[in-house]
């Protein structure tokens, strides 16, 4: 079965902190980047990409994806991606990412067809297999991905936020229970918290931002008695490779079941009809090996065991939090409440 969406876990109470990712940068922090095409200024949390040979360009990531290049930028440069651009409070953050130019798809928002593949970075005998012995995915896995990537990224930031990944799931068509980020949406922190712990113990390339929100509406005297203003969702925002990580474990987990999935968000995305999958006809089942890969199950189980071990603990600490807020309220005066765990 599905690894990473089949994660039977307690929902945590309350987000937990994350920690910062390793960085690598061309600016320390302090510096705010202008993209050198529309000359706006790029969010310290959005993507960048950086040009190793013309100076000091860098250019936003819908630039990018749209080749707006003008002065001497061409495609043959190399570039970094930097999937955090970084700003006065926050550190450049490098992605691993190889930037390959090509004119991106036609996208529908309604989810029901695209224009033509990206030219020049898929095979041209077909198919083929879409991982090989070491699990390095061939350009034709690598190719759908990013379609695919950019279907479910219609607002071209670069990042899939936790619903996009739930509406991926849906779109595959995989059950409730098993659509991680909703199985646990009691509140959208909850769901938040327990995909962000899934994407790092798998090692999936992500990020995290301050999930938008109404303010603290607690009446001053509880708000000073619970301690402050109360920590805001943290969540988790899935990268292009991140995502081509992620089904790699689905698809390799239990690839009969996998399979069928896969080929729905094919045809529910209309790429069957789009170049180069309409002349190499429908995805074969042997892009996908007979059985499960060992190394991926090995990969999900210690995963798995390291996810659940951390929302058990944050929800102990919730139990915790909740018994003493309550204790506040009754210091308030008038009714006694008592806290009782079911």
């Amino acid at each position: 079965m599905p690894i990473i969406s089949a994660f039977k876990l307690p929902q945590p109470h309350q987000a937990a902190q994350v920690a910062q990712p390793t960085t690598t940068t061309t600016a320390p922090a302090g510096t705010q980047f202008f993209c050198d095409e529309c000359t706006t200024m790029i969010p310290g949390i959005s993507a960048r990409v950086h040009c190793l040979t013309c100076p000091d360009y860098d250019i936003c990531a819908d630039c990018a994806l749209t080749e707006r290049f003008g002065g001497n930028h061409t495609t043959a440069h190399p570039a970094e991606v930097y999937r955090i651009s970084g700003d006065s409070t926050l550190e450049p953050v490098r992605s691993q990412t190889v930037v390959t130019y090509a004119s991106p798809p036609s996208i529908s928002r309604g989810g029901t067809s695209v224009g033509e593949a990206p030219a020049g970075v898929g095979p041209s005998d077909g198919w083929g297999l879409f991982f090989d012995v070491d699990l390095n995915p061939s350009p034709a896995y690598s190719a759908l991905m990013a379609a695919i990537f950019g279907n479910l990224d219609s607002a071209r930031t670069g990042f899939l936020a936790p619903e996009a990944y739930s509406r991926f799931m849906d779109d595959m068509c995989y059950p409730l229970a098993e659509n991680i980020w909703k199985a646990n949406a009691s509140t959208p922190a909850n769901a938040d918290a327990v995909l962000r712990r899934v994407y790092e113990a798998l090692g999936l390339e992500h990020i995290t931002q301050t999930r938008p929100g109404p303010p603290n509406r607690h009446h001053p005297m509880f708000q000073a008695l619970l301690g402050g203003t109360a920590t805001p969702s943290s969540m988790p925002l899935l990268t292009l490779r991140g995502l081509a990580d992620l089904m790699l474990i689905e698809l390799l987990s239990d690839p009969s079941l996998a399979y069928p999935r896969l080929v729905r968000a094919v045809q529910l995305y209309g790429l069957h009809h789009a170049e180069p999958y309409r002349r190499w006809g429908a995805m074969p089942r042997s892009v996908l090996p007979a059985t499960a890969d060992p190394r991926v199950l090995a990969r999900t189980a210690a995963a798995e065991a390291q996810v659940r071990g951390a929302v058990a603990n944050a929800a102990m600490g919730a139990q915790i939090q909740a018994a003493a807020n309550l204790a506040a309220v009754n210091a308030v005066g008038g009714t006694q409440y008592r806290y009782e765990r079911y």
